[in-house]
């Protein structure tokens, strides 16, 4: 695991790289109740290292009640998506909620979904 890389220059969140599913899950299990979101970098396909996927990384974040937002790219081999606990006034989007329900229907195997929402204040 290549977690804490630093952290991004526009908004200071951290920077986390991780190369399997199982690293996203472990991270977002110590941290989602105490960060206000983090950077998820991960390889490009096109770099054949090991990565987490787009699918994998949102089905992963939805099981604590996080959320994907804006893409950039880190460099020529790595990509990276900020991931934040979704506000408790924001609708979740339709795709999410399915994702949600199929993790709740599906018995998730590490877990289900964590709530809807993280409580502001």
């Amino acid at each position: 695991m290549k977690a804490g890389i630093g952290a991004h220059p526009s908004d200071g969140r951290s920077l986390l790289h991780v190369e399997t599913r199982e690293e996203w899950w472990a991270l977002l299990g110590r941290n989602h109740e105490d960060s206000e979101g983090v950077w998820l970098v991960s390889w490009r396909k096109a770099a054949g290292r090991p990565f987490v996927s787009y699918a994998d990384s949102v089905d992963e974040a939805l099981c604590f009640g996080w959320v994907d937002s804006r893409p950039n790219r880190l460099d020529e081999q790595r990509a990276m998506r900020l991931f934040t606990p979704r506000d408790p006034k924001s609708p979740r989007s339709r795709i999410n909620k399915e994702k949600a329900a199929e993790n709740r229907m599906a018995n998730h195997p590490k877990g289900r979904d964590k709530g809807p929402a993280r409580r502001s204040g």
